[in-house]
């Protein structure tokens, strides 16, 4: 297990303050025929039900032979599931997405998480996004005065040239 520290290349404005950086815990999982599996704990700080130090107790009681020590974290609960998943499409030998559900598509579309201080940046984030290919482009709102809010869709709308949708988080 590892605690990483996930630094933002910008800041992320969210209803509850401004995000810079993550802390997350990576663990692998070994199976018998020496193949590794990934996992990820990362609770965020006022969305998540458990801290990443209640993720850390949990998974390091879990390593002891606990097992019923991932109940009292969900995080943590997540890591191991996804870890175990990837041992499990390794074992299959097929990407994880066709493990779990042999219809998937190959991709899906993602939308852009827009971010920036001012509204040129918002716009300039906006026209990247759309060149990039995504067609939904995200924005965080309400943490700050609606009619600041409403000026920072329309410079999204600006930069993305009515090309894309757009996605309101207001957490």
């Amino acid at each position: 297990m590892q605690r990483c520290t996930v630094a933002y290349q910008r800041p992320i404005a969210t209803g509850y303050g401004v995000i810079h950086r993550r802390e997350v815990l990576l663990i692998s999982v070994a199976d018998t025929e020496g193949r590794w599996g990934h996992g990820e704990a990362a609770p965020l700080p006022g969305f998540s039900r458990d801290t990443l130090n209640d993720a850390e107790e949990a998974l390091h009681s879990w390593v002891e032979g606990n097992h019923g020590s991932l109940e009292a974290s969900p995080t943590a609960s997540a890591a191991v599931d996804s870890a175990k998943l990837d041992l499990a499409s390794q074992a299959a030998g097929m990407p994880l997405h066709l493990h779990l559900d042999p219809s998937s598509p190959s991709s899906v579309p993602v939308a852009a998480l827009v971010v920036g201080t001012h509204f040129d940046e918002l716009e300039s984030a906006a026209q990247l996004a759309v060149a990039a290919g995504h067609r939904t482009l995200k924005l965080k709102v309400g943490g700050r005065p609606i009619t600041e809010d409403r000026d920072r869709i329309r410079a999204v709308r600006d930069g993305s040239g009515n090309q894309a949708a757009i996605r309101l988080d207001a957490n």
